[in-house]
């Protein structure tokens, strides 16, 4: 992170390559201080974050980003709040790096794919390669 002044801290996001932003963070380290931090996004949650600043700056109404975004009226209200409060980073999605719900336990993945591996191995042993 580097630290800017405070007049410097006018832009609040600036697009990268690859969907990472920089976000600005006024006040971080005392009054007239602010921090930068980069920020991964997704397309989809980048299109939102795009179609809620419309909406803030007043480009947007509230009605079109519902149908941009694919959302009802409260969760566009809710997903403004969050950025209003937490900027950007609300919008990350809060599931990041933690496993499915679904996911097989350890035992069942390991025993299916020796399953799977040894029949491939009987049906054509010429075409696997062993691992």
């Amino acid at each position: 992170m580097s630290v800017l002044r405070h007049d410097e801290c006018k832009r609040n996001i600036e697009m990268t390559p690859l969907c990472k932003i920089e976000v600005t963070h006024p006040g971080f380290w005392g009054p007239g201080r602010c921090a930068v931090a980069m920020v991964s996004m997704s397309k989809r949650e980048f299109n939102r974050l795009d179609v809620l600043l419309r909406v803030q700056a007043g480009r947007l109404r509230v009605s079109d980003a519902c149908v941009l975004i694919g959302l009802q009226r409260r969760q566009v209200f809710r997903l403004l709040r969050g950025l209003k409060q937490d900027g950007s980073a609300s919008l990350l999605s809060k599931r990041r790096g933690k496993p499915s719900n679904h996911r097989l336990p350890a035992e069942v993945r390991t025993l299916v794919t020796s399953s799977a591996r040894q029949h491939a191995l009987v049906q054509a042993p010429d075409r696997v390669e062993r691992g």
